[in-house]
C-alpha cells in the first residue's frame, strides 16, 4: 500500500491514477464514467465534477468521516467506485492510500484504517483482516446470504450499498454487520424513490431533473427499500414468473459454490426453468425441499466457468452451447 493523497494533494502516483488526476485538474467541468456493463454492453456518460462531489459528501456524511481518517482504494480507477474513492479523499481530505485491486487487497494490511470500499469477493477473501477496516462499504455486486451471515458476526461498521453509475456510486446503504436484521437500504438525503408498474425503483436525484428508471424490484417503506430482484431476469415458465436472484438466495446454502439459475427454450412451457453451476466445484447438493413446485429446476448443467464483468458479477447471458446436462 502507498499513501497518494495527502493535505491536498496526491503523491507517488502510477499511470491510471495519473490519468485520473489529469482529467480531475483540467479545465473542462465534468468527466466520462464507464458503466460496468453488468446488464448490456458498458458505455460512457458524463458527469458534472460538482455532482460528484456531491455524491462523495453523501457517503462521507454518513459514515461520519473527517479530514484527516484513513481510506485505501483497491478498486479499479476506470470505473466508478474507484474513482469515487479518489473523490471522497478530495471531498472529505481523507488520507488515502492505494493498492494495486487484487481478490486480498488487505493482505498487508498491520494497522487499522478508517475506510474502505470493496467487493464482496474482495470481502469474502479478506474475513481475516476485515475488523481492521473500521468502515467497509461493499459494492459492484450483491452479497451472498452466506457472505452476510459471516459478516453479522464482526463489531465494526459493514454496509452493503446500492447505485449504479448513472448515480454517481451508490445512494443507498444498508448495514450488515453487528447483527442488523433489517433488510433495507437506507436512502441517502435529497434523493426521492418511487415504483412503476411493476414494481421496479424510480429514482430521483439531485443530479437529473428526470428520474432515473430501473428494472430493479423492490418493496418500500418510507423512504427506505428492499430489494427483490431484477425484472430483466424474470423467467416466464408455463405462465407461471419466477424470480431466479430470490430462488437463488433459497439454494446458497445447498449449493454454497457459483451458480444462477437460468431458463432455456421449451416448446411447452415456453421457458424452461435449470440450474447451472460451476464445474469446478468439488460437490454438489441439489437439496430443493425449500422450493415451491414451480421454482424447482426441470434440468441441471455444469459449466466451466461464469463469464463475470470487472466488478465481479456474473453475466448471466451465458453461451447454451458452454452447457453440459448432468441431471
Amino acid at each position: 500500500m502507498q499513501l497518494i493523497y495527502k493535505r491536498e494533494r496526491f503523491l507517488n502516483l502510477n499511470a491510471d491514477l495519473e490519468k485520473f488526476v489529469s482529467e480531475w485538474n483540467n479545465q473542462s467541468d465534468s468527466i466520462n464514467l464507464k458503466t460496468s456493463g453488468s446488464t448490456g454492453n458498458p458505455k460512457i456518460i458524463t458527469a458534472l465534477k460538482r455532482n460528484l462531489i456531491q455524491s462523495a459528501s453523501y457517503t462521507t456524511k454518513f459514515l461520519g468521516l473527517k479530514e484527516k481518517d484513513s481510506a485505501l482504494c483497491c478498486l479499479p480507477i476506470e470505473f466508478i467506485a474507484g474513482k469515487m474513492m479518489l473523490i471522497r479523499a478530495i471531498q472529505a481530505k481523507l488520507d488515502l492510500y492505494y493498492t494495486q485491486p487484487s481478490l486480498k487487497p488487505l493482505e498487508n494490511l498491520k494497522s487499522e484504517i478508517d475506510f474502505c470500499a470493496m467487493t464482496p469477493m474482495q470481502v469474502e477473501n479478506s474475513l481475516d483482516k476485515i475488523h481492521l477496516v473500521k468502515k467497509v462499504i461493499i459494492g459492484g455486486a450483491q452479497i451472498s446470504n452466506s457472505l452476510a451471515e459471516k459478516l453479522k458476526e464482526f463489531s465494526n461498521e459493514i454496509y452493503e450499498t446500492f447505485g449504479m453509475t448513472e448515480t454517481f456510486s451508490h445512494f443507498a446503504l444498508r448495514k450488515i454487520s453487528q447483527n442488523n436484521t433489517d433488510d433495507f437500504f437506507a436512502v441517502f438525503p435529497k434523493f426521492q424513490i418511487s415504483t412503476d408498474e411493476r414494481s421496479c425503483l424510480k429514482v430521483k436525484t439531485p443530479y437529473y431533473e428526470n428520474e432515473l428508471q430501473t428494472n430493479d424490484i423492490v418493496e418500500i417503506k418510507e423512504n427506505k427499500f428492499k430489494f427483490i430482484g431484477r425484472a430483466d431476469f424474470i423467467i416466464n415458465s408455463g405462465g407461471i414468473k419466477l424470480n431466479p436472484e430470490q430462488i437463488e438466495k433459497k439454494l446458497q446454502k445447498q449449493i454454497g459454490g457459483e451458480f444462477i439459475i437460468s431458463s432455456l427454450s421449451d416448446k411447452v412451457l415456453g421457458e424452461k426453468l435449470i440450474l447451472v453451476v460451476n464445474q469446478k466445484q468439488e460437490k454438489y447438493n441439489f437439496d430443493y425441499s425449500n422450493l415451491s413446485k414451480y421454482e424447482i429446476p426441470k434440468e441441471v448443467y455444469l459449466i466451466d466457468s461464469f463469464e463475470k464483468t470487472k466488478t465481479g458479477k456474473i453475466i448471466r447471458q451465458i453461451n447454451k452451447n458452454n452447457l453440459k446436462k448432468i441431471q
